[in-house]
């Protein structure tokens, strides 16, 4: 398994695959959709298995939930609203996935982390 990723660089890698740019940049709490500002962990998800993460994003502006795993496995996100209906997902053959969509409420959101592989990922997660 590769190193590591600390939260600061997870942030970092996040915000770049967002933008685009390649570049760190801030992300203004202010606009950020989830309600307390943009957030990023790094966590471990077993083979074969999910993690989720519960987050409340404002309706009306865009949310953003990127992960980045450590390149051992396939990693799929899926978000859904409160009341179980699938939002968003992104499924590749990689463990780089990013989502994003406009909350028509503020509300919690769940984000599934699914690990298609025989061990376990090392992932960061990141939100607006």
């Amino acid at each position: 398994m590769a190193g590591a990723l600390s939260i600061g660089t997870a942030a970092a890698l996040a915000i770049s695959m967002l933008t685009g740019s390649g570049a760190t940049q801030d992300v203004d709490e202010t606009r950020a959709g989830r309600v307390g500002g943009a957030a990023a962990a790094v966590r471990v998800v077993d083979a074969r298995s999910v993690h989720v993460w519960n987050e409340t994003f404002r309706g009306g502006e865009l949310a953003i939930v990127s992960i980045s795993g450590d390149g051992d496995t396939d990693l799929d996100l899926y978000v859904y609203d409160r009341n179980g209906n699938l939002i968003e997902r992104s499924i590749s053959f990689g463990d780089d996935e990013t989502v994003s969509w406009v909350p028509a409420w503020t509300g919690r959101h769940r984000s599934v982390i699914e690990n298609l592989g025989l061990v376990r990922n090392q992932y960061a997660i990141v939100t607006n």
